[in-house]
């Protein structure tokens, strides 16, 4: 929680706030992101008279598992935040009109929790990998491809649907179309 007493009845003021954050996991769809340490957290908060603006970045570095072939890997994820928060309440008749559903600061605390997660959240990989050209597992018989090759790694490529694709086009050909 973070104290905007200085800053609430100053419009123009602003307050620079630079944290650390403990986390400890996050989940995003079937993953889980485990934190190495402190999510770090920079942001300016103003004051701009009718509300605060909280912009800044979040930066988390994770452990997560490797989607291809499972062997956990660190990553760093970081995330722009940027949000707009009223500090008057509005009456009913202008916040009817204006159709906005703008949140609103409750008391002088600002609970930057929910947009570091936010931010962080957003920006988390869908499918982490180790790196980009992972082989990931065998599907026969579950050998890490990155390390060692198996024998039913020949197996399988032969039953693919695609199989009968294979050696359709030469080299040449390949070349030829993607020069024009």
């Amino acid at each position: 929680m973070i104290d905007l007493t200085p800053i609430l009845d100053r419009a123009g003021e602003s307050l620079i706030v630079e944290d650390r954050l403990d986390m400890g996991e996050i989940a995003v769809g079937d993953v889980t992101f485990t934190l190495r340490e402190p999510v770090s957290v920079e942001l300016l908060i103003t004051n701009t008279g009718d509300g605060v603006l909280v912009e800044g970045t979040a930066a988390a570095q994770v452990r997560v598992p490797c989607s291809r072939c499972a062997e956990s890997f660190d990553h760093t994820i970081t995330g722009e935040i940027s949000t707009y928060l009223l500090t008057r309440s509005r009456d009913s008749e202008d916040s009817a009109n204006d159709g906005d559903d703008l949140e609103c600061l409750e008391g002088h605390n600002l609970d930057v929790l929910p947009l570091v997660l936010a931010a962080i959240v957003i920006e988390a990989p869908f499918a982490p990998l180790c790196r980009p050209d992972c082989m990931g597992l065998c599907p026969e018989c579950g050998t890490d491809l990155n390390v060692d090759s198996c024998e039913c790694e020949s197996s399988y490529t032969k039953e693919s649907p695609f199989s009968s694709l294979q050696g359709m086009f030469t080299e040449n050909e390949v070349e030829a179309d993607g020069n024009d």
